[in-house]
């Protein structure tokens, strides 16, 4: 499971916290958290969008020392969308 140990937390409304579980690269612990503003679909669009709007990286101590977060930007939007199938043989049967 890519969340075991993770996180996924309502701040506001649309509003969520991704807290990824610590990843280890040698000597190096990573802990990335991400703000995230999710719009969910309306009558007029069949889709959900999802925004970065933060992101910040703790773990160990080289993070903090080489102020990584003030050198480190994240932008990521991405849309989710779906078309609704209807099964014709359903629709036939329903006619009946």
């Amino acid at each position: 499971e890519i969340l075991a140990g993770g996180s996924l937390n309502r701040i506001e409304d649309n509003l969520f916290c991704l807290e990824v579980p610590a990843i280890d690269f040698w000597w190096l612990k990573v802990e990335p958290k991400v703000e995230v503003i999710v719009q969910m679909p309306t009558k007029e669009a069949s889709n959900v969008a999802i925004k970065a709007v933060n992101c910040s990286i703790s773990g160990s101590s080289f993070i903090y020392k080489m102020k990584l977060n003030e050198r480190f930007a994240m932008d990521m939007e991405t849309t989710l969308s779906w078309e609704e199938v209807v099964d014709a043989a359903q629709t036939t049967r329903g006619a009946e």
